[in-house]
């Protein structure tokens, strides 16, 4: 059911109409709480800094910071940290996803966002998955006019960075 429901999601070329502004921070908390109780994650601890705010469907914005916070605890190491870092800036929602897990190659990086790529094949069963999470990211992500960038995190392991065009209100 999963496999069938991100197929779906990263084969539609609509985004829901919406006009709201929505709050990024109460959406990272209820992230965190997900993924704090659930089974993958490890012993990891995520620590949410900042705020901000954007233009859009909340469960899109949900879907990219899970998928993202989700991935750092999958490839993490027990007992690691996840840093989700919100802010506004120049027009944009930028959010900042980072870990101080192993990292990603330099040898995948132009694939990561592929779907069904997977950087690790053996690591298949242990972890699960089906390597689209990345790919409906940065479908969301284009959707929105956005960019999601992939660079070493100062935490030693990887740092997403989704910036997200924000119409600031008056």
């Amino acid at each position: 059911n999963t496999l069938v429901e991100q197929l779906l999601q990263l084969c539609s070329t609509q985004l829901e109409a919406s006009e709201k502004i929505v709050d990024m921070l109460s959406i990272a908390k209820d992230v965190e709480k997900e993924l704090t109780s659930s089974s993958i994650q490890a012993g990891m601890q995520i620590e949410i800094f900042g705020s901000a705010f954007a233009d859009g469907n909340a469960r899109l914005f949900h879907q990219i910071i899970f998928n993202l916070v989700q991935n750092s605890i999958k490839y993490g190491q027990t007992g690691g940290h996840v840093h989700i870092t919100l802010s506004n800036t120049n027009n944009s929602t930028v959010i900042k996803i980072e870990d101080d897990g192993p990292g990603i190659p330099s040898t995948a990086r132009e694939h990561i966002f592929d779907a069904f790529y997977r950087v690790d094949h053996s690591r298949h069963r242990q972890i699960g998955g089906n390597g689209l999470g990345l790919a409906i990211v940065q479908r969301i992500v284009q959707q929105y006019n956005g960019s999601i960038v992939l660079e070493d995190s100062s935490m030693g392991g990887a740092c997403f960075t989704v910036t997200l065009p924000y119409k600031i209100s008056s």
